[in-house]
């Protein structure tokens, strides 16, 4: 039952973490907004890796409206992306070969989405080694959205690959990506928290 804002609705807060959020997004000058400038959302890490899956396996993510991933997939994970604040659309594609499209071809082969859905705040969508493995996600809403992905290697799995791999636009191949991390969740908590205070 977990959400952005739980610690307000229990009473523990005064404030709300989305609202604290929201601000430091928005404002020049705040973590957020200037870690913004240089990609397209945020990965905050919770908790110390577990060797279970590629990067931490536990990930909140936030998502400026308009932001979207690239398409990739999620190294045959097994992963639950929980939506805890405002909305995200998912499209869900087939798995990815090592090269997407001929780079000597007239034209660009984009890939093909299968199906597109909206998750709203509450709602979870999941992917295993064999389904919806491969997607997009778009924050598609006027507000910031905010996803707890998930992630685990299957136990019957005896090869496990510790990379995202992407499409990349540029060139039409298959790029890979480590999954990093921005901040911790203790570290930008407190930072937005401090940026919210000074606000008042």
């Amino acid at each position: 039952n977990i959400g952005l804002d739980t610690e307000y609705e229990m009473g523990i807060m005064d404030c709300k973490l989305s609202d604290a959020v929201r601000h430091s997004m928005t404002t020049e000058g705040c973590l957020l907004h200037k870690t913004l400038q240089h990609k397209h959302y945020l990965r905050i890490t919770i908790g110390p890796s577990a060797n279970q899956s590629p990067g931490i396996p536990y990930v909140l993510e936030f998502w400026p409206p308009g932001a979207e991933s690239p398409v990739h997939n999620h190294g045959s994970v097994c992963a639950i992306v929980k939506v805890l604040f405002g909305t995200i659309q998912n499209g869900t594609y087939n798995k990815m070969p090592s090269r997407v499209y001929d780079a000597d071809a007239t034209d660009k082969f984009e890939p093909k989405q299968l199906f597109q859905f909206d998750c709203n705040k509450g709602d979870a969508l999941w992917m295993s080694p064999e389904w919806y493995q491969t997607h997009q996600l778009r924050n598609v809403s006027d507000d910031f959205c905010a996803t707890l992905n998930c992630y685990k290697y299957d136990e019957e799995d005896p090869i496990q690959w510790n990379l995202f791999d992407y499409v990349n636009d540029e060139n039409g191949q298959m790029g890979n990506f480590f999954p990093n991390t921005d901040f911790s969740f203790g570290e930008m908590r407190r930072i937005v928290l401090e940026e919210w205070e000074k606000k008042k």
